[in-house]
């Protein structure tokens, strides 16, 4: 196992600066503490080969053959690989899979899950990861339309409240993303920030801007670093347009003063 697995202790996948989803790290580590993964492995155990091999794919992920062939090929009983296949899915958004969407490296990325995603249905028992790792179909919905409310409001000016009451989702605008991951790609998928041309560039840009959305929340509206309540009420859609805006106006100064020079 300790060739296919990282040696990490629990304080790191518990610590928000690794893994901003802490929610779906909280649900792994239940789920395989008092629930049925239990029976295949402990909680670390799980974290520590499932946290190897989700940094393999996404190093490699523009090779999903490549990626297949070694998982398929892990030195793993079928039960426990079975069981890897599901969380793998379930941590990147579960099933049933998503369309490819622009973001850089889409393409490979839905027919690697595509086709781990029929490796894992394969398994012949009917298993309580077949249930586990399926999506949350209500929070992908909400997503979706705060997605096409960005959308009208970036093409259109279209107040996004407006254009979320018009969708006949249950939310607010006001709601905040769990991560800054999610809000980022919804920024970069509707229009809102300029287009990478590889997955690289695109995991460039995010942390580029998640360093730079930090530093702006602290200076503009005193967050105190490291307070996670305070961040999560932050990660709204409006708060980040409000960040896109001061860096087009600073932009735009600079240039300004250049000019003068």
């Amino acid at each position: 196992m300790k060739e296919i697995s990282f040696d990490l202790d629990l304080d790191f996948y518990t610590n928000h600066n690794n893994i901003s989803n802490q929610e779906l790290v909280k649900e792994t580590i239940e789920y395989f503490q008092q629930g049925p993964g239990k029976r295949a492995f402990k909680p670390l155990t799980l974290l520590n080969l499932l946290w190897k091999q989700y940094n393999f794919i996404l190093e490699t992920i523009d090779q999903p053959n490549l990626v297949i062939e070694t998982l398929v090929n892990l030195p793993l009983f079928p039960l426990e690989k079975h069981i890897l296949f599901g969380v793998i899915i379930k941590w990147f958004g579960g099933y049933p899979l998503e369309a490819p969407s622009r973001l850089p490296g889409s393409e490979s990325h839905y027919k690697f899950r595509k086709e781990l995603l029929n490796v894992f249905l394969s398994y012949i028992d009917d298993t309580p990861e077949k249930q586990y790792c399926k999506a949350d179909l209500n929070r992908r919905i909400e997503g979706q339309a705060v997605a096409i409310a960005l959308e009208k409001y970036l093409n259109y000016g279209l107040d996004m409240k407006t254009a979320l009451e018009a969708t006949g989702a249950i939310l607010e605008v006001e709601n905040s993303y769990r991560n800054f991951e999610d809000l980022f790609a919804d920024a970069f998928k509707n229009g809102a920030l300029k287009k990478s041309t590889t997955s690289n560039n695109y995991l460039l840009e995010l942390t580029r801007y998640n360093f730079e959305f930090n530093t702006w929340l602290q200076k503009t509206k005193n967050w105190e670093y490291g307070d996670r309540v305070q961040y999560k009420n932050f990660l709204k859609l409006e708060i980040f347009l409000g960040f896109l805006k001061s860096l087009d106006a600073d932009n735009e100064s600079y240039s300004r003063r250049q000019r003068d020079n």
